[in-house]
């Protein structure tokens, strides 16, 4: 028996997390009861509203960014509405705050004031849109978020402090402070927009990888705490000793020639002179070319397997037949572009090995700003090394890949596409419970490691066509339908958090061309959850409105939606029995009807 947690125990949950980790931002413990607050409390408190108010302008920013609905086909699509929609509009708001109120602050002064400052900020965006989620989720959604979207707010906060508390000191001393800035905005925008990249898929990599990056980015912030508190005086530490002059270390000769030619391995030429970090950063990017110039041979000469390996297991699927994905893989220039990167790569890590090494007995007469900053720069070359791989492997297939001279024609090779087949899920209050299956409970509706079809084709003759196949040929593409299941799961839990075990509830309602939900009802003949419960399904429907627009030529379409727990239900030949073996229970019956 479930009971109705009150709004104000909700909001208490919600903003729970953020007082917890703000008060040990904002708290110095002297000894196990004695704790003090170096800085106002109050300066503290204004700059948490202030991040409370980054949440209102980054909104609008949103609402605009998305008043066009983005056609996420491949994860390029993806990567790209991650960092822009999600992480720069939200980001960018918090940097601006930080800007108009705490950077002014006669307190931040410090290099861990900026990580209390930015911290608080980003604690306090959490915490407003942990309000919004825990009220429609519920208390697990507010336990679930206590432990991941929350922190991961502050955290933010914390990498951008870090950049600005050490500018602020810069700038205190009158020396240059601006590219802090933009490297502690860069930094946010990137981890922000990895998180929800991540995050929007539901791949066991991708749930992999974004439980990596929250422990790691957890490692670091702990880490930045500490050794940004050891350099502030007023937080218990002290200010760094001034560097002692400068000392070159004894010369080891290199001979050139041999580096150059063990350079032609990236990293080894930079090993031998003795450079290891500049040697880790060339070996991992050569690693990185061999191992995708490796995926696209084999995909060219075992494509089967390669598919396999490469798209499903990593919860895609391709758009169009695997034939036609190998026909437009080799037609474009993706192999050869691959091969020139490569040999140019090794090229360049020769040449500098061989420079060094020559250039190695005059290095004492390098300052060794001078060397950092070059190490920074070249290090730094690699992000757009990979932006490079990006583009050099996936917009020759994406864009080209179609026969020379030729449009694009339907069901012609052309434009590859890839659907993410798995709902978006985001850890900031999706629950898990399901409308049902994801093809339905019927055996023929069972997912198969095959690639999808780029168009409907029904099946010929008397033999009626899989639940699916049947859903494509009335005209309605795959993509819309998994649309619809992504948009109710979003608020399902306003009806399985108060449905018994085994109950369930049809809902019928209507959509129209530019996407109007309209004439939601519940047929309550077919219907066996009480009648509160069973509107709140039908709720859950009317905050689909507005919906997407319909593919072009279907003016309308009237939905019948089963909200289940994936068991079989109802006797045999039943609506509700008919419905669980369709896809996520939903049967769809477009206006006009299929010509025949």
């Amino acid at each position: 028996m479930t009971f109705a947690v009150p709004n104000f125990l909700l909001i208490a949950a919600a903003i729970a997390p953020a007082l917890f980790l703000l008060a040990l931002l904002a708290l110095l413990p002297k000894s196990v009861t004695r704790w003090a607050a170096p800085r106002p409390l109050w300066t503290v408190a204004i700059a948490t509203l202030t991040g409370v108010g980054s949440a209102f302008i980054a909104l609008p920013v949103e609402m605009l960014l998305t008043s066009t609905p983005w056609r996420i086909t491949n994860l390029g699509v993806l990567a790209v509405f991650a960092l822009v929609a999600a992480g720069l509009a939200e980001e960018g708001a918090k940097y601006l705050v930080v800007r108009f109120y705490s950077w002014r602050l006669a307190t931040f002064r410090e290099r861990y004031d900026g990580l209390l400052y930015c911290g608080a900020v980003g604690l306090g965006f959490g915490a407003l849109e942990n309000i919004f989620y825990v009220s429609e989720g519920g208390l697990e959604t507010a336990m679930v978020r206590a432990l991941t979207a929350v922190p991961f707010h502050g955290m933010l906060g914390l990498v951008m402090g870090y950049f600005l508390g050490r500018a602020k000191v810069r700038q205190l001393a009158g020396e240059r402070w601006g590219g802090l800035h933009v490297q502690g905005l860069f930094w946010a925008v990137l981890f922000h927009g990895l998180y929800d990249f991540f995050a929007f898929q539901a791949s066991q990599i991708a749930l992999v990888l974004l439980n990596g990056l929250l422990v790691v980015m957890a490692i670091w912030c702990l880490r930045a705490v500490i050794s940004t508190r050891a350099l502030s005086p007023s937080w218990g530490g002290c200010e760094p000793a001034a560097p002692s002059p400068f000392v070159p270390p004894p010369a080891v000769a290199r001979n050139p020639v041999l580096a150059g030619i063990l350079g032609l391995i990236p990293g080894l030429g930079q090993f031998y002179n003795r450079e290891g970090q500049k040697g880790l950063f060339l070996l991992a990017a050569g690693i990185m070319n061999l191992v995708l110039l490796a995926s696209v041979w084999l995909l060219l000469n075992a494509p089967q397997a390669a598919i396999e390996a490469l798209f499903v297991l990593a919860g895609l699927s391709l758009a169009i037949k695997p034939e036609q994905f190998i026909q437009t893989l080799a037609a474009a220039p993706v192999l050869q572009i691959l091969l020139a990167l490569n040999a140019v790569f090794c090229l360049l890590s020769a040449f500098d090995a061989y420079r060094a090494a020559r250039s190695g007995r005059f290095d004492y007469l390098e300052a060794p700003e001078k060397r950092i900053r070059f190490l920074q720069t070249f290090s730094a070359s690699y992000v757009g090394h990979v932006l490079l791989l990006f583009f050099a492997v996936l917009v020759p297939v994406i864009a080209g890949g179609g026969p020379k001279g030729q449009g694009e024609q339907p069901g012609q090779i052309g434009t590859i596409e890839f659907d993410l087949v798995t709902t978006p899920k985001k850890l900031d209050g999706f629950s898990g419970k399901p409308e049902g299956t994801a093809k339905g409970t019927a055996k023929k509706n069972a997912p198969k490691v095959v690639a999808q079809k780029s168009a409907p084709v029904p099946v010929p003759g008397p033999q009626a066509p899989k639940a699916q196949e049947a859903q494509e040929a009335r005209g309605l593409p795959r993509s819309y339908n998994e649309y619809l299941s992504w948009k109710i799961r979003r608020y399902h839990d306003l009806y399985f958090d108060r449905v018994g075990t085994g109950q369930y509830t049809v809902v019928q309602y209507e959509i129209d061309s530019v996407g109007n939900v309209t004439n939601v009802q519940v047929l309550y003949d077919h219907t066996t959850a009480p009648g509160d419960v069973a509107e709140l399904a039908a709720e859950t429907v009317r905050r689909l409105d507005p919906a997407l627009p319909l593919p072009a030529g279907i003016r309308s379409v009237t939905i019948t939606e089963l909200f289940w727990d994936g068991s079989p239900i109802g006797s045999p030949g039943s609506l509700e029995q008919r419905l669980s073996e369709l896809p996520d229970g939903r049967e769809v019956l477009p206006y006009p009807p299929e010509q025949s």
